[in-house]
This record gives structure tokens, sequence and C-alpha cells, in this order.
């Protein structure tokens, strides 16, 4: 729309600047008129030519662009085009009807009936097809999308996000209502103190895990605090720390330890291999398991995952580096501080017991579990197993920061098809993170899935617990609003104009 009216406002004003400039040239109607019958002789008939030549320019444009399919892109007059236009159908919509009143949604009736002229109808179509694939999908909504009363794209990652969540849950009418945040804790032997076999690789001692799931509990502690606020339900699942039982929290409904938990957390990948295969498996399985788990209680048609584990950023930057092959002085940085000010030797320490973990683990890049087994850790495999099992029922899942991400793309190596359901929350000032994301953007473009955008906050977050991810829910509920509500450039158009 706003490339016709532009055009066309353009042509106006050359027609009106070129009648200017001919009545300045020709100074008075009566000379146009007298100059008229000698015009073979006059020196004037390069300006007369330009009227011209703008008069028939402007009479094609009117031909062969100023016709009403220029206000949507062609794909959708294509597709509006191939469609019987006398019929009308009639889509069963009873599961999203279900789920939007459980939502407080309501609706006019569990039938939409809609001309086969009408874009949206033909996106339903699309969506609702058992044959239909994500891709399908995907690019059937996108291409709805582009005839909303806006310009085509100017909701950037607002409309992927619309997009995607609409052809994961199969409807057109999204739901982001029911939320679902789950952490995963645990603790880290390359974190434990040199004296305790470990390389004191952070700034807080280990003990700082259990008291932040304390924290969670009591509601005091960031994950619990936003997921509070933003109405989602909050569990707490430690699979790995040390020295602590459920005891010591006074909310069964909040934290809880898995049955799969790695007792004592991982050993110290600086000295010996974080986990056995086996634990590996077992941690995967916490994470599956603790989403089934959620599922039977909530009904989450979108899951925020989170994690709290001292020493977990230089695991993460570790597994990175040995999964990718990137260096690793591109991809490791400060971590949890202790002040504002960044303190270079630590990272140096860091990047110093990863590169020589690497030298002694050896190769592993594109191999997630050996990775996994190699460097830990406990929480980031079961991160990962709950990314797998969401992606197997097709939910949402918003990705928080460095640690999420990292999961994520173990995740996505493991399982390409992963890529379709993530959507990345938030920049971390970590800058590991952006090379899991551009892992994880390859591995969609190589198996022809639509790649998951570059994060929708960056306020260089970077506490961890879900909160950057969680922060991130109005913006997905922004997003199937937008598909469900905004009208199309026609109903606009058609709207009567009140005197």
């Amino acid at each position: 729309m706003g490339d016709y009216l532009g055009a066309t406002i353009c042509v106006t004003e050359i027609i009106i600047l070129t009648l200017i400039y001919v009545l300045q040239s020709l100074n008075s109607w009566e000379r146009i008129l007298f100059r008229a019958v000698h015009i073979v002789d006059d020196q004037n008939i390069p300006t007369l030519v330009q009227f011209f030549v703008v008069m028939l320019c402007t009479t094609l444009w009117c031909c062969f662009v100023g016709h009403p399919p220029v206000f949507v892109r062609e794909s959708v007059v294509a597709i509006l085009e191939s469609t019987n236009q006398d019929d009308e159908i009639q889509i069963r919509l009873n599961t999203t009807t279900q789920n939007n009143k459980a939502d407080g949604k309501q609706e006019n009736g569990d039938i939409i009936t809609e001309s086969k002229t009408s874009s949206r109808s033909v996106a339903e179509k699309i969506v609702l097809d058992n044959l239909s694939t994500f891709n399908d999908r995907y690019e059937a909504v996108l291409t709805y999308m582009d005839s909303l009363a806006k310009p085509v794209g100017s909701l950037g990652t607002l409309e992927d996000w619309a997009a995607r969540l609409a052809s994961l849950q199969r409807s057109c009418v999204p739901s982001a209502e029911r939320v679902t945040c789950i952490i995963f804790c645990a603790d880290h032997g390359v974190a434990a103190s040199e004296a305790d076999g470990g390389a004191s690789c952070s700034s807080y001692p280990q003990f700082v895990t259990r008291k932040i799931v304390q924290g969670l509990d009591a509601g005091l502690a960031g994950g619990s605090v936003l997921s509070r606020m933003h109405g989602a339900t909050l569990y707490v699942i430690d699979v790995g720390v040390l020295n602590h039982d459920d005891s010591s929290c006074s909310s069964s409904d909040i934290v809880s330890t898995s049955v799969h938990k790695l007792v004592g957390g991982t050993k110290s990948f600086s000295v010996e291999h974080a986990m056995s295969i086996e634990q590996v498996e077992q941690c995967l399985l916490a994470g599956k398991t603790a989403v089934r788990d959620s599922l039977e209680k909530t009904s989450a048609n979108v899951f925020v995952f989170g994690e709290v584990g001292i020493g977990n950023t230089t695991t993460s930057s570790a597994i990175l580096a040995a999964l990718t092959g990137i260096e690793v002085d591109k991809l490791c940085d400060a971590g949890a501080t202790v002040g504002r000010t960044v303190d270079e030797s630590a990272i140096q320490k860091k990047r110093t017991i990863i590169s020589q973990a690497l030298q002694l683990h050896g190769n592993t890049v594109g191999k997630p579990m050996l990775a996994l087994a190699k460097y830990g850790g406990a929480e980031i495999a079961s991160l990962a197993g709950a990314i797998l099992e969401a992606c197997d029922r097709n939910i949402a899942v918003l990705v928080d920061g460095f640690i999420v991400s990292t999961a994520a793309a173990v995740a996505a190596h493991m399982c390409p098809s992963v890529c379709r359901i993530l959507f990345f929350a938030t920049k971390s000032s970590e800058r590991g993170q952006q090379i899991a994301i551009e892992s994880i953007q390859s591995i969609a473009r190589e198996h022809k899935i639509p790649a998951p955008p570059t994060p929708a906050i960056h306020m260089s977050l970077r506490l961890g617990e879900g909160t950057g991810a969680i922060m991130a829910i109005p913006i997905l509920r922004s997003a199937a609003t937008v598909l469900s509500d905004f009208g199309t450039l026609e109903e606009v158009m058609n709207l009567e104009i009140k005197k």
C-alpha cells in the first residue's frame, strides 16, 4: 500500500511541477494558444514534449499498476485467484475454540464460515490440513499476514513468531496464555575449589547454587518474581545440586528433586570426563520427564526453560567450543561477576581452563552426546532433554540466554526439527550465545526449516533462571493477538467513514 500511494504522489507532483514549468515558460494561456499555431518553429517544443511524456507515463501507470492487487504481495493474489470464488468453506475449530475458552477468550461459535476469496480462509485450510508440513503452514500464515492492514513485513520478528506459533498449534488463532517455566538446577565439578579437585572457574562458591534454589522456593529470586508477575506456572527441578534435599524448601509445589538426579553434580572436566554416556542419558531423561509431568498439571502451550548452576557459563563455553570448533577466545566471557567492572584476569583463567580441557578430551565437533559427557553439566543436559520433549509435542519454547541457547544448540544437533519450536527471547551479553544461535540457524537452513530469527530483547541480561524468556511472554502473546485480531487491508479499506 505504501509503495503504491508513494508512487502516485510522486507522479502527481511531477505533473504539477511540469504544468507550472510550462506556464512559466509560456507566460499566459493566450500565448499558449498563439504559439500552438506556430509550434513547429517554437523553441519551447522540449517543454511541451516533456508534458505529454509525463501524461503518457501517468496513463500507463494507472492502466498497468494501479489496480487493487497492488496492495498485497503477489503470492497472496496468486493463491486467491487459484481458489474457486463461488464456494464457501466451513472450518471447524473445536480444539482451538476450547483452548481459547479456557484462556478466557470468547468465540461466536465453533464453526467459522468464510468465503474462499478470503486470504485468511486460504491460510486456515493449509494450517488445518493434516497432510501439511510445518513449512507449508508457516508460509501460508506469513502470506496471510502480508494481507493485513500494514506494510509487508513491518512487524519484523513478531510476524515470524506469529507464523511459527500458529504452525506449531495448527491454528490461525494461536494462544500463548498457558505458560510453564521449568528451571533446572545442578552443580559443576569444574567450579569446585582446587583443594576439592575443581578449577575454581567461578567468582562464586558452589553453595550459592543451593541458596538460589531456596530463593526460588521462597519467591524471592528473579525467576520466581517474574514468573509470578507474568502468570507463568513455575517448577524448579534439582537434577544435580550438591547437598540439597527437598526438606530445605518450604514448598513441594515449586521445588522438587528429579528421580533421575545426578547426585553430587558433575565431575571436573579440567581433569576427567564430567559424566558418563549413561549419566548424560539419565539427565536427558530428567528433562523429558519434567516436561511430561508438568503437562499433566498445566497443559502448557508455551514453555520457558531456565537454569541455575554456579560455573555453568564456563561449561557452556566448553560445550560450544567442543561442538562447533570455534576458538575459545571468541565465545568465552565473564559470566557471573561480583562487581560491575569486568575482571579480565578471571576471563583469561576461564579460557585457559577450557583450552586445556579441549586438548585433554580431544575432538567432539558435531557430537552432542560426547560433548555433554566430557564437559557437563547435568542441568544443561536436562534442558536439552526438555527441549527435545517439547519438540516431540510441538510446543513453543521461549529460549533464555547463553546457557539455554547452548542447550538448544545441543538439542538441535541431536534433532534438527527442534529448530521449529525455538523463539529466541533475549540477547545475552555473553558472546557465546551468538555462536549457539548461529549454529542453530545453520542447522535449520541445512534441513530446509525456517530459521528462528535473532533474539527479540536486547537489554544486556545475564541473570539466568529463565528471566529473559519470561520477560518475552507478553511479546509472544502480542504475536498471537496480531494474527487472530488484526484486520486485513481489504477490511480496513471497506470501512465506511462516519459523517
